[in-house]
């Protein structure tokens, strides 16, 4: 996790690739389903989250924190 911005329900995440979408790795921003999803997160965290594609924004409805995980998902 990069960074969030708990007042407009944003995050940033540095990701590996996601095929199904034919993404590369990446730094992008996502919106947040509901606030509650964040309340135990901070950034630099490492997470799994699922999301939804949708346009004109990508809705992220799950995320949860990856314990004793600190590195860096993609290079830079």
């Amino acid at each position: 996790m990069v960074s969030i911005d708990r007042a407009k329900l944003r995050i940033k995440l540095a990701h590996n690739p996601i095929d199904s979408l034919s993404w590369t790795s990446m730094e992008m921003e996502f919106s947040i389903a509901n606030a509650a999803l964040l309340s135990n997160l901070k950034s630099g965290d490492a997470v799994r989250f699922e999301l939804r594609h949708l346009k004109p924004d990508e809705l992220v409805w799950g995320i949860a924190r990856i314990e004793h995980l600190k590195l860096p998902l993609t290079q830079q």
